[in-house]
């Protein structure tokens, strides 16, 4: 699931200023402060995650520990956040537990199949929850990522005019 947002024009240009002098030093920093600005939405994705999953079964201990959100960044598309979430042989489905879709296996559970003609095995179920973990929390951090995202492009660019 990818979020995206604004304000990231500043900080291409001055990479590409780092790289143009050689300054690798100075590009690294910059990576730094992209990592440092979203370091809180991150957390604060990981905590409404926890709150939106349903207490019983246990979802919510199986999915934040194991949920990712990486601050990706491509010139033609801008800074975005990727949240994902590794599962036990493929990726949990982030993008319809932001809908607020729980999709999970309910054991010993099977339904009447008139095309077989019998009880067949049927273990999965939806559980609805509480939609947005994800994009209301970056919504609602937007504003905060952009301030941070310009103070360490001003740091950079102080330290490239300082010397």
């Amino acid at each position: 699931m990818d979020l995206h947002f604004l304000g990231a024009r500043e900080f291409f240009l001055l990479a590409a200023d780092c790289r143009d002098a050689g300054r690798k030093d100075l590009e690294r920093e910059l990576q730094r402060g992209l990592t440092g600005a979203v370091a809180p939405t991150r957390q604060a994705i990981k905590t409404a995650a926890g709150k939106a999953m349903p207490r019983a079964g246990g979802y919510a201990g199986l999915l934040v520990p194991v949920l990712n959100v990486a601050a990706r960044k491509s010139s033609a598309i801008g800074i975005r956040l990727v949240v994902s979430a590794k599962g036990e042989t493929e990726q949990r489905d982030v993008r319809a537990l932001d809908a607020g879709t729980l999709r999970h296996p309910v054991h010993g559970r099977s339904r009447y199949s008139r095309k077989a003609g019998r009880r067949v095995s049927n273990p999965w179920a939806i559980t609805d929850i509480p939609a947005g973990f994800a994009s209301k929390t970056f919504e609602r951090q937007a504003d905060a990522i952009v301030v941070r995202l310009g103070d360490a492009v001003q740091a950079v660019a102080d330290k490239i005019a300082g010397g």
